[in-house]
């Protein structure tokens, strides 16, 4: 199974975003 680019954008961000977030609370 392919999936959708559409689909891989979303997942893309949401993983962008939850890195962004563990940074920020292992900085305080």
């Amino acid at each position: 199974m392919v999936p959708e680019p559409g689909s891989v954008l979303v997942w893309g961000l949401l993983g962008l975003a939850g890195f962004f977030v563990g940074r920020k609370r292992l900085r305080k």
